[in-house]
């Protein structure tokens, strides 16, 4: 590995670790901070996609956004950990090997599996939060989604080049 691509790697090793911590941030919120950032991104959905949102009555506003409160709060799972998927795939480096490449996947997918374990057990710490299976679950998926983006794209290339 030469100077350029051991700089690039740290680079995303770096990131990596800055998003962990945003992770382990979020994790940290109480139950209540959690559920008044989800309502409140769920009323900015509502504002973009919703006609007429803003004519509408204060109350009936506040509904639409709990209505969609779960979802969007699932869906920032799997978000923040397709991101860490991503980042993951990065900071692995770039095997030029199809069988490295299945072994950074496995690797990475093992990391992101052990750090969303880990974070669900500290939400127990937080006041008003749970440990959940199914958001292990859902945040492994996400993991998953970004490992697979990052590394199919990485086959392709690889084949290219052959």
């Amino acid at each position: 590995m030469n100077k350029k691509q051991r700089i690039l790697r740290c680079f995303w090793i770096v990131l990596t670790i800055a998003w962990m911590t945003v992770i382990f941030g979020f994790s940290s919120d109480t139950a209540d901070e959690s559920s008044n950032l989800s309502l409140n991104v769920g009323k900015m959905i509502c504002r973009v996609f919703v006609p007429r949102y803003e004519q509408m009555e204060p109350a009936e506003q506040e509904c639409m956004a709990q209505n969609i409160e779960h979802p969007v709060r699932k869906g920032a799972h799997a978000t923040e950990y397709m991101i860490l998927g991503f980042l993951l795939s990065m900071s692995a480096g770039n095997p030029a090997e199809r069988k490295k490449i299945l072994r950074n996947m496995l690797w990475c997918a093992a990391i992101a599996l052990a750090y969303a374990v880990s974070d669900e057990l500290h939400q127990l710490f937080s006041p008003g939060r749970s440990c959940q299976i199914k958001d292990m679950l859902i945040d492994f998926c996400g993991a998953s989604a970004g490992i697979a983006a990052v590394n199919s794209i990485r086959l392709r290339l690889h084949r290219r080049k052959i």
